[in-house]
């Protein structure tokens, strides 16, 4: 999957600050190339992660110093500040009608991966059916080792390890075919959905039929990881969903 082309989305907040973000953005792989165009001599300098082609885009938050700000945007292809009344989900949304590539990734920040960690999400996002999101966990410990159907013209499966629930953390490493946004669409920009806004986007991957998983094949580490926002807070949102059977939110 070396020739593919992803778009990588990655909010900054207080946490991160540009020696940090060197720091990660470096041990993932991420590095600028000089690529040779058509015409003989000519060449562009392309951002990658190992061999794949990316486009890289940041999303300031309110609380991310203007340090950050001015580092971050010599990195990345575009980069958006958002108001402080901006929640994360409404961020994510803007920072998709950024991303030109059929697959995106999101980067939850601080993060630390395998070499070779966006090309195994790009070849299970690639060659299994019915994929919803995609993820690198930091723990597979309440997860069960099951196969998917890929994409072959003979019946085939790979083995992949899907959480008890179906639905994957909030943090980590992430991968959905960017055409996902059109068939669930957008994540839930409501209050209540807040800080759950990947874990409702899978539900409704779930309820049409998509299938949410880890890769077998690399783990990652999440230092200082968030504690989890209990889902009962938006019980009311996604039941209301379920009782319509209206899944699609308008990117």
């Amino acid at each position: 999957m070396s020739d593919a082309k992803t778009s990588v989305v990655i909010l900054l907040d207080k946490n991160i600050n540009c020696d940090n973000l060197s720091f990660y953005m470096a041990h993932a792989g991420f590095n600028n190339v000089n690529r040779e165009l058509e015409f003989e001599g000519q060449f562009e300098e392309t951002l990658v992660v190992n061999n794949t082609n990316i486009d890289l885009h940041f999303g300031i938050m309110h609380d991310c110093s203007e340090l950050v700000y001015d580092y971050a945007k010599s990195l990345c292809n575009s980069i958006v500040k958002f108001p402080k009344d901006c929640n994360k989900a409404k961020a994510y949304n803007t920072l998709f009608r950024n991303c030109n590539y059929n697959y995106i990734v999101i980067l939850t920040l601080p993060i630390f991966l395998n070499e070779g960690w966006l090309d195994d999400l790009l070849f299970y996002a690639h060659n299994t059916k019915s994929a919803g999101v995609i993820g690198i966990s930091d723990s597979l410990e309440k997860c069960s080792y099951q196969p998917i159907l890929t994409n072959d013209d003979d019946v085939n499966f790979k083995c992949v390890f899907t959480p008890d629930n179906f639905i994957l953390d909030n943090y980590g490493a992430f991968i959905f075919h960017r055409q996902n946004l059109y068939f669930i669409g957008a994540f839930d920009e409501s209050k209540e959905v807040e800080g759950n806004e990947l874990v409702q986007f899978q539900m409704r991957c779930t309820y049409n039929g998509l299938v949410n998983f880890y890769v077998p094949t690399k783990i990652c580490i999440l230092p200082n990881k968030p504690t989890p926002v209990p889902l009962s807070k938006f019980n009311d949102n996604i039941e209301g969903m379920i009782k319509s059977k209206r899944f699609y939110i308008p990117l």
